[in-house]
């Protein structure tokens, strides 16, 4: 297997150095040397097989904003029926979620993240209508996947750009939203968004939540709802070594929250 043994002297050429030495395990390097051909093989096979089922296929592009992964789906998105952007949300949250599991859930996709669905708008003055998917739900309106979706929408030609500042209008299910981009000439640099009204609904709210008996927590609307609570009342610091108690903590708060609260 000449290829192996070159492959295994190039490796060992390169970690090498005055103050380490690395010792390969040669069994486990020859594995993933054999494991790679057989991932290639598949993909010919793959790609050579002119029966394969494609049908649901979908496109995405990939785009963030700082570092906030806000994918754009550009193809193979089934039709979502609603007069309104709220009733597609509705559709997806309460009827048929199958286009946000195939792209969120693992392997495609990750609980960090978000895939924005474009849909033709439902109000005239809108250049395009965006849903932002995430693990848990279709969501309302998020600022920065309106940034992302803008990005795209701009960099791909989907809405023509207007200058060296355009002005881009998101039809949403928390309403018309604006976003204005900076473009350099060759691509978006910065976007602004003009977020919907936001307002308070609760101040110190008493809310029992398991575990934890009652704390009290705020609740304030800015595109999607959202439930403040003060971490060191909770006895939890925000930190990277509390990521999964943060986590469960929220979990329990969110549960919570929706049963004694309605919002309209």
């Amino acid at each position: 297997m000449p290829e192996f043994v070159e492959a295994l002297e190039s490796v060992r050429v390169s970690v090498r150095s005055p103050f380490t030495r690395v010792v390969l395990d040669l069994a486990c390097f020859k594995e993933i040397y054999l494991y790679k051909h057989k991932i290639l093989a598949n993909m010919k096979i793959f790609l050579e097989n002119e029966n394969m089922d494609l049908t649901h296929a979908v496109e995405l592009l990939g785009v963030h904003a700082e570092g906030e992964i806000g994918r754009i789906i550009l193809s193979g998105a089934p039709d979502v029926p609603g007069s309104s952007m709220v009733d597609k949300m509705n559709h997806i949250n309460v009827t048929d979620n199958t286009l946000l599991k195939r792209c969120l859930y693992e392997p495609r996709g990750a609980a960090q993240m978000t895939v924005n669905l474009l849909v033709p708008p439902c109000r005239d003055r809108a250049d395009m209508g965006f849903l932002p998917l995430q693990p848990d739900g279709a969501h309302a309106m998020s600022g920065s996947n309106a940034m992302c979706v803008t990005t795209a929408l701009l960099e791909t030609g989907m809405v023509p750009r207007k200058g060296m500042n355009s002005v881009v209008r998101l039809d949403t299910p928390a309403g018309l939203v604006d976003t204005r981009a900076s473009w350099t000439g060759s691509k978006v640099e910065r976007v602004e968004v003009d977020m919907p009204v936001s307002f308070v609904e609760y101040l110190d709210y008493p809310l029992q939540v398991e575990g934890l008996g009652s704390i009290t927590v705020d609740v304030a609307y800015g595109g999607c709802y959202f439930v403040l609570i003060d971490a060191k009342a909770c006895g939890i610091e925000i930190a990277p070594q509390e990521a999964r108690r943060l986590v469960d903590l929220g979990l329990r708060i969110v549960h919570a929250a929706a049963e004694p609260m309605a919002f309209v």
